[in-house]
């Protein structure tokens, strides 16, 4: 990655997440595709997702953590739009686990297709094996 302008920001909104935020925050670290950051915007959150997010970043270099008023998770998404430095943006819960292929075929896929954006509302691994073989 490079410092100044990393390839996809990876936002992810949180309040509240601490339940699952950790699984979450190691799937996207142990990503194939590694040109990206990690955006954590806490909307304001109560338990202990900000010491999980604040341990993450000692961990995990492409990562920043931001901390708002409670807003909603547009207006945390719309804080991690204006400090995203990437090309392109992933939006992400704090509670979704992705496979460790997602963000390299979620940028492959528009480059086969000739799209401008992609969209998932759910991909498993045989999604992406049956995805994949299109690219052949």
């Amino acid at each position: 990655m490079s410092n100044d302008k990393p390839l996809i920001s990876v936002i992810v909104p949180i309040y509240n997440g601490e339940k699952w935020l950790l699984p979450t925050l190691r799937s996207i670290s142990t990503q194939t595709f590694t040109d990206f950051e990690i955006l954590l915007i806490d909307d304001g959150s109560v338990d202990n997702s900000a010491q999980i997010c604040k341990s993450f970043l000692t961990q995990e270099s492409r990562a920043r953590y931001f901390y708002k008023e409670n807003g909603g998770i547009s207006s945390a998404r719309n804080l991690g739009l204006k400090e995203a430095k990437g090309t392109f943006i992933c939006f992400l819960n704090s509670d979704d686990i992705v496979a460790p292929d997602v963000l390299s075929f979620l940028f492959t896929l528009p480059q086969i297709h000739k799209a401008d954006i992609t969209s998932s509302s759910r991909l498993s691994r045989l999604h992406l094996r049956k995805l994949s073989r299109h690219r052949k």
